[in-house]
């Protein structure tokens, strides 16, 4: 089976790709964020801060890689838009 690259798929099917990611973002990003607020509003930071630094670092680990992934979809998608 050959592997598709951007470039050869359907502008339809890029649009519907980069939704599906912003809605996994979104959600992942929400998570993360209810449970740092967890450990914020009821204070177990204090008691376990080498893990609630863990939890932010990785927040920030996998939004910058979801960012990285969608990136390259909205690169195809304004060069479709500028031709």
């Amino acid at each position: 089976m050959a592997k598709t690259t951007l470039a050869d798929t359907p502008t339809e099917e890029l649009c519907a790709k980069l939704r599906a990611i912003k809605i996994v973002q979104n959600t992942i990003t929400g998570i993360f964020g209810l449970i740092i607020l967890a450990w914020l509003v009821l204070g177990y930071w204090r008691t376990n801060l080498p893990v609630f630094f863990g939890t932010v670092a990785m927040a920030l680990g996998v939004s910058a890689m979801q960012l990285a992934t969608r990136s390259s979809l909205v690169k195809e998608l304004k060069k479709r838009d500028a031709a």
